[in-house]
């Protein structure tokens, strides 16, 4: 357990008591004074274990804090872990050491741990400065959110004088990054030049003004993002379908957030540009073939438009696997859970979900690619297979890699689409259910 410091500010303590909320904490100490803070208050509560990490990018910037991080952490009584993850000098450097930060730190953390960044209200500001300068929209705006996934920012509401001020009172051995006040970087270039200037021409609570804007177009954002979550898109390989009808008829605001949403998938988690999005409206619109970021495309293909790496030829077929349940399979490149419950669970809807009746598969069933000829039973007769996934929109080129669940020679489901009459659960027994993992 970390030895208790003493003296941290108690509005500062009392907000990354409310972030750590009793879970396994991670700091991400970066040898500064707001981090230094951080990881004295998180010190001070209740957190089952603590411990903070120092990502050395191999740059000069962070070799000159490591020295620093390590000292605090000595300090606060705090374990502390240097992780390697080099950035080589270039084009968008902070971005691609902000990437590369945090997949290291995501990589050690369990699904209990909480992880604290030392996001402050100067960083806000800053933030949604220079995506107003950027034309960025009320997803922009929002600034850095004070949390998302595993990750919390429980500084946000101070700013950094305040922070640096308490860091001196305590004697934390805290030392200035450099980078700070690198004029080649944005950020550094609005700290030192822009910030201070509209400070002195509007007041000294000019950041904070920034910092409510941000909270207040941080909800309406929501809201929007709420409603765009009702539009389904689906995965199939390394393609994301986005239906034609909906992506038309929805409101702008809402129609951009379904294609961020999906460009997110495909781009390591970065939403794309505004070119981007409006060339897969563009598409849905017109049908018309786009180029985008990093070579992908987007292409209306039946009710569908996709996105997605260019296809020259349709992916093959891999060959069929055995559906263990309580394992994990893997369809193209996505992943499926395959669990048994005593009942029919509640499912949230969408075709992520598939349910077996387990006790109608008297063979072990197998997953695999549709074969011609493969039909499913419906409630009256038979539907080919091929035609049920011409309905539901999946286009010509993926409906035979479309995987389907097979008992024998019979089929028992294709997979977020529909289950055969004879394999569906009956209300009592056990019932198999297949999900289509996602990532977050």
């Amino acid at each position: 357990m970390a030895q208790t410091h003493g003296g941290v500010n108690p509005e500062v303590t009392a907000a990354v008591a409310g972030a750590v909320d009793g879970h396994s904490c991670l700091v991400a100490l970066g040898g500064g004074a707001d981090s230094a803070v951080l990881l004295a208050a998180a010190s001070e509560v209740d957190a089952p274990s603590l411990r903070a990490v120092f990502v050395d990018h191999h740059l000069d910037s962070t070799r000159a804090l490591i020295g620093a991080a390590k000292a605090v952490a000595r300090t606060v009584e705090v374990p502390i872990r240097v992780l390697d993850a080099p950035v080589q000098p270039g084009a968008n450097l902070e971005a691609r050491a902000r990437r590369a930060r945090y997949r290291a730190m995501e990589d050690i953390m369990s699904d209990d741990d909480v992880g604290l960044t030392g996001h402050t209200m100067d960083d806000q500001a800053e933030t949604v400065l220079m995506r107003l300068a950027a034309g960025a929209g009320t997803s922009g705006l929002g600034g850095i959110p004070p949390s998302r996934g595993q990750w919390r920012r429980p500084l946000l509401p101070f700013s950094k004088a305040m922070l640096r001020h308490l860091a001196d009172a305590l004697v934390l051995p805290y030392v200035d990054d450099a980078a700070n006040v690198d004029d080649r970087f944005t950020r550094s270039r609005i700290r030192t030049s822009v910030m201070p200037v509209l400070s002195d021409a509007l007041g000294p609570a000019t950041q904070e003004g920034f910092a409510r804007s941000a909270s207040l177009l941080r909800t309406d954002d929501e809201m929007l993002e709420a409603l765009a979550a009702g539009i389904t898109v689906r995965t199939v390989g390394d393609r994301i379908l986005i239906p034609t009808a909906p992506l038309i008829t929805a409101d702008p605001s809402v129609a951009t957030r379904v294609c961020r949403r999906a460009l997110r998938v495909l781009l390591d988690g970065h939403s794309g540009g505004f070119t981007d999005v409006a060339a897969i409206l563009d598409t849905a619109a017109t049908g018309t073939t786009s180029q985008l970021t990093d070579g992908l495309v987007s292409a209306a293909e039946g009710a569908f438009v996709v996105v997605g790496p260019p296809r020259t030829n349709r992916p093959s077929t891999p060959p069929s696997k055995p559906m263990a349940v309580g394992g994990h399979f893997a369809w193209l490149d996505t992943t499926y859970s395959v669990t048994v419950h005593d009942h029919i669970p509640p499912l949230v809807q969408g075709g992520r979900f598939t349910l077996l009746d387990a006790g109608s598969l008297g063979e072990e069933p197998v997953v695999r690619g549709v074969e011609p000829g493969d039909t499913l039973e419906i409630e009256v007769g038979s539907t080919p297979v091929s035609e049920l996934l011409r309905v539901h929109g999946i286009p010509p080129g993926l409906r035979p890699v479309s995987p389907v669940v097979a008992v024998g020679a019979k089929i028992a489901a294709v997979l977020g689409v529909r289950t055969a009459a004879w394999a569906k659960p009956r209300g009592m027994g056990a019932c198999i259910v297949i999900e289509r993992e996602v990532a977050t």
